[in-house]
């Protein structure tokens, strides 16, 4: 499983992102 660090300083991008990749399988960190 690949992962995939997004970072943003804009909490809901964040989150929007987060919940987007983890729905196509990655492993999502956030910062």
């Amino acid at each position: 499983m690949a992962k995939i660090l997004v970072v943003d300083d804009e909490e809901h991008i964040r989150l929007l992102y987060s919940e987007e990749l983890k729905e196509e399988g990655y492993d999502v960190i956030t910062a």
